[in-house]
């Protein structure tokens, strides 16, 4: 496809789901019983957090993880030789992480099972309390592990995935449209207790569910014995949500957090890119609001001459024109096709 020079990428100005930042360091609160807010001395050039039931997890720059907190199974000791990794995720007893080439590495609890073979040319994960989701390239959800209450099942054609989430016995996902979709325990009407259909970004506590709308606002509905689904007057500008068990967290656009329920004492926060929520504890990546988009194009793009190519990032409010790319953990503005050495996700920056 020679000469097709501009990219055009949509996604609202609340959704950035691959934000990263050079020298990224970790502030983390609540409960520490078992080290999970223990954040390595020095740990810094983070650029993604995850928070499990009772361990964390930091992922690196040059794509190594490290880990931290609870490891009576194994959740906090990761594969040797772990690297190229591009996100992570934890639950409640597992660990996991997506490699550049498309695949998944997951250490765990045994209850969570293995990861199936066909699991590849996945572009995001998710971990609840004993299951596992994985979003493919072409919009569909995969899922494995503990299925008492369907959660491991999505739904028959859902399709145009571009986010997922997962609490205890529950998953969620949402649609390039707007729409959220949920599935598994509804106990608590963790499923049921809203129809969103305007979402940008999504979020699932161990019993709730949460979305930002693309106003800014947030919806958030199922157990709400904490106040952890309580409506938060006046929040308009949210950019990451997370769940716990019994509080919710929004990073807001002015680098803050805002917190309900019972999240415990947090520090004074600022600069925040992202944020996570474990089942007593949070996590907040803070660093420079010059961050980065890292996105995963679709393969009918591999074919593209990438040595001309350009990118505009379209969001509700701009255009941002002309800007630079580098494949991730390659470090240079080069694309090979040889399929070993594709690159899968790309660091958009504004110039």
């Amino acid at each position: 496809m020679k000469g097709f020079r501009t990219i055009l990428l949509t996604v609202p100005i609340v959704c950035f789901p691959f934000l990263t930042v050079s020298g990224g360091t970790i502030a983390a609160w609540g409960d520490n019983s078992l080290g999970e807010t223990n954040v390595p001395p020095n740990l810094t050039d983070v650029v993604a957090i995850a928070a499990g039931g009772f361990h964390s997890l930091a992922l690196k720059a040059d794509g190594t993880v490290i880990d931290w907190g609870d490891n009576g199974l194994g959740h906090s000791t990761k594969p040797d030789g772990l690297s190229n990794v591009v996100a992570i995720a934890a639950g409640e007893n597992h660990s996991c992480a997506l490699k550049q080439d498309g695949t998944v590495v997951q250490w765990d609890d045994d209850n969570v099972g293995l990861v199936p073979t066909d699991t590849t040319n996945i572009i995001a994960i998710a971990a609840g309390g004993f299951h596992t989701l994985a979003l493919t390239a072409g919009g569909t959800v995969k899922a494995w592990g503990n299925s008492y209450y369907d959660q491991c099942n999505p739904p028959n054609g859902l399709s145009n995935v571009i986010a997922i989430a997962a609490g205890e016995y529950h998953s969620v996902a949402l649609k390039n449209d707007g729409t959220v979709v949920t599935w598994g325990d509804d106990r608590l009407r963790q499923c049921s207790g809203a129809v969103v259909t305007n979402a940008s970004a999504i979020a699932a506590g161990t019993y709730h569910t949460l979305a930002i709308n693309r106003n800014g606002s947030v919806t958030a509905f199922g157990d709400n014995s904490c106040g952890q689904t309580n409506s938060q007057i006046g929040l308009t500008t949210a950019t990451s949500i997370a769940g716990g068990y019994c509080f919710s967290l929004a990073a807001k656009i002015d680098g803050t957090v805002e917190a309900w329920g019972s999240p415990g004492s947090i520090p004074d926060l600022s600069n925040v890119i992202s944020i996570a929520a474990g089942r007593a504890h949070g996590l907040a990546l803070i660093g420079s609001h010059s961050a980065r988009l890292a996105i995963r194009m679709q393969d009918g793009h591999a074919n593209l001459d990438w040595s001309d190519a350009t990118f505009q990032l379209q969001t509700t409010t701009n255009i941002f024109d002309a800007l630079s790319w580098q494949p991730l953990l390659l470090g240079t503005n080069s694309y090979t096709t040889t399929p070993a050495d594709k690159a899968r996700f790309f660091r958009l920056i504004k110039n």
